[in-house]
């Protein structure tokens, strides 16, 4: 009997993904209760539209920086610092030991997926190069890390 609660609760806890569009960025917050995504259940938040903001701010600053290497942004792969808007975002957020708010952003082509495919689940491919690439934000000191971009194939 409590697997058939826990199941109704989860099924019916999760919200399907809100919509998101703010000055030069669009895609889909995924609320705490989504599946897929390894954080643990229990460290996993909603993301607000304020939390997003943030993040975007903070990522137009600083992916340049990070992004020096240029790693899989060549043979026609876009450099994604100077490409940001040509990108579809998912926003999953989670709380790390000190406490702090993470989001994990993924980043999807737009002229490869549609808003309703983004809108489906988390997008994971194989290779694709800077056309998909996912970074973490922790917005309440302002650092980004953990920038991982598709290979090339």
């Amino acid at each position: 009997m409590k697997e058939v609660l826990l199941l109704v609760f989860v099924l019916y806890g999760v919200q399907a993904p809100q919509f998101i569009k703010g000055r030069g960025y669009e895609g889909y917050i995924f609320d705490k209760y989504y599946i897929d995504f390894g954080a643990p259940a229990e460290n996993r938040y909603t993301p607000t539209a304020d939390d997003i903001a943030k993040a975007e701010l903070i990522i137009s600053d600083k992916i340049k920086k990070l992004n020096n290497h240029l790693v899989n942004q060549c043979c026609g792969c876009p450099v994604i610092h100077k490409k940001l808007k040509k990108h579809y975002r998912q926003y999953v957020g989670y709380t790390n030991a000190e406490g702090h708010k993470i989001l994990w952003v993924n980043f999807v082509w737009k002229r490869s997926s549609s808003l309703e495919e983004i809108k489906k689940g988390i997008v994971m491919t194989l290779d694709g190069c800077s056309y998909y690439w996912n970074v973490k934000i922790d917005i309440d000191t302002a650092e980004v890390y953990d920038l991982y971009i598709n290979g090339n194939g």
